[in-house]
């Protein structure tokens, strides 16, 4: 009986609908379709389909390979909604392949976008962006991450048991005149901060890189800088790094050439 006067209330509310909808409207958007589907351009765009045999996506309408049973985007949602996740071996698989097919690796690519990006402002744009806040949303869509050098030293800090804790990721502000600085490495017993500092954002060692290291001084922090390009050489950081725990290094030493 509940089910049948379910299906009643169901077909009274199908029938409200269809007296609502707009009929001349719905017989306009069928014509246009159908002399859409007439054209000689999108005839000839089906037949190239119909060869290949695409088919529609069981999801959205979107036309995919013969073996598919959805597209790309529809694929991946579907495995989030059940609870999958990418295997760290197929992770290594994907990254290997965008290493060997990326086209920035092109020198002919690579040289055309580095010269667009030239004459349109784009690095300029770019660093002013990052500066003014940019380079902390690039963060924060990374999850608080740390980018590869600071990878290389926290994994040194790992190897040598030292007491510092990665806290690039915002856990910890010190407050300047200016602005608040965030450490991406602090050791809270000995009141020590390690800086990874990369060269194209900090080259000029401006105002703002001096006023962080006085504001780490005056909460009675001694400062190292590493900067990127020292990375390579993973030796020469380990010394770097434990003679500025013993106390060999003080903040004057730190900074670029």
């Amino acid at each position: 009986m509940a089910i049948l006067i379910k299906n009643i209330v169901q077909l009274e509310a199908n029938e409200q609908t269809k007296s609502k909808m707009p009929y001349k409207d719905i017989e306009q958007r069928r014509k246009k379709d159908r002399e859409y589907h007439q054209r000689p351009e999108i005839k000839q765009r089906q037949k190239e389909y119909n060869k290949r045999k695409y088919h529609k996506c069981i999801d959205c309408d979107k036309l995919i390979v013969p073996n598919a049973k959805r597209c790309n985007s529809c694929y991946i949602k579907d495995r989030q909604k059940k609870g999958y996740t990418l295997l760290e071996k197929h992770k290594k698989i994907l990254s290997k392949r965008m290493k060997i097919n990326n086209p920035m690796k092109n020198p002919k690519i690579a040289n055309k976008v580095r010269e667009l990006n030239i004459k349109n402002g784009g690095y300029e744009k770019n660093r002013v962006r990052m500066l003014n806040g940019g380079a902390m949303k690039a963060r924060m869509n990374n999850n608080f991450a740390p980018n590869k050098p600071e990878r290389v030293v926290l994994g040194i800090i790992k190897d040598k048991s030292l007491n510092f804790v990665y806290t690039g990721g915002g856990s910890k502000w010190l407050k300047g005149d200016s602005q608040y600085f965030n450490p991406d490495f602090t050791n809270y017993v000995d009141k020590l901060i390690i800086e990874v500092f990369g060269k194209y954002w900090h080259s000029n060692y401006d105002k703002k890189d001096k006023e962080r290291i006085e504001t780490y001084k005056k909460y009675g922090y001694r400062t190292l800088i590493i900067w990127d390009f020292e990375i390579k050489n993973k030796e020469e950081i380990i010394k770097k790094i434990l003679s500025f725990v013993r106390g060999n290094i003080k903040d004057e030493q730190t900074k670029s050439n």
